[in-house]
């Protein structure tokens, strides 16, 4: 398997724990059945997988919530969606880049295209508050933990 076909599996398959940290049971069998699901999926043509792009992400929890952050350049929110339930929360987008005959481009580390992220939630979030803004490229997704899940500080008598 070439590097680049590793990196776009690490990319589309977990890593054995969860983005918010929580160890969950992941064998060699379960990433070979997957890698193979992978492969027989129908909307994944010939050599796609190694032409997706992901956002650089960070994932910060605080003793009220989570905070994703992806970087985003260039995308504008019309073209990003966000789905959340209680156990995923996907983030999908595409940027579009107008033709223009008069340009002449020298290099391009930037294209248009697509991606799609999605990360299994811990089960202490309130998915109905969840919130979102993109701005200055960054797209920022904070997802409350539920009130009565929360850390109690408990007083020593």
């Amino acid at each position: 398997m070439t590097r680049r076909k590793a990196v776009a599996m690490n990319s589309i398959f977990s890593n054995g724990k969860s983005r918010f940290g929580e160890d969950k049971m992941y064998s060699r069998e379960n990433f070979a059945y997957e890698s193979v699901q992978a492969f027989d999926d129908p909307y994944i043509k010939a050599g796609e997988m190694g032409a997706h792009w992901q956002p650089k992400t960070d994932i910060i929890e605080d003793a009220e919530g989570y905070s994703i952050f992806l970087e985003l350049p260039g995308y504008s929110k019309e073209f990003v969606e966000i789905s959340v339930n209680p156990v995923v929360l996907k983030v999908s987008g595409h940027r579009i880049e107008e033709a223009r005959e008069d340009l002449q481009i020298h290099l391009r580390e930037s294209s248009p295209g697509s991606f799609e992220r999605a990360f299994k939630l811990p089960d202490n979030i309130d998915i109905s508050a969840v919130e979102a803004k993109l701005e200055d490229g960054v797209l920022t997704i904070r997802l409350p933990k539920q009130k009565d899940k929360r850390p109690k500080k408990i007083q020593i008598r």
